[in-house]
């Protein structure tokens, strides 16, 4: 962020720390990023409206299930049983 120009670093109260202050630039942008995040909120409440249950709940259900066994065994698997991966 600071080699965007976004963000000024200096010495903290003691050599493990930093402040890290906003710059002009970053500070124009924080109100088109609210906005944004308020608006990527609203239309995730949406979809779900429109979901037999929540998305969210829908990530944790995909978690479940790699926690059993993962995407990567998952895979092997299948090419393991295809013929043309042999």
């Amino acid at each position: 962020m600071r080699a965007a120009g976004l963000v000024r670093t200096s010495p903290g109260a003691d050599a493990r720390s930093k402040k890290v202050v906003l710059t002009a630039k970053a500070k124009r942008m924080v109100d088109r990023l609210a906005a944004e995040w308020q608006a990527t909120e609203a239309t995730l409440a949406a979809i779900e409206a429109e979901l037999p249950y929540p998305l969210s709940r829908v990530v944790a259900d995909i978690r479940a299930a790699l926690d059993r066994k993962s995407f990567h065994d998952r895979i092997a698997e299948k090419l393991a049983a295809d013929p043309a991966w042999q």
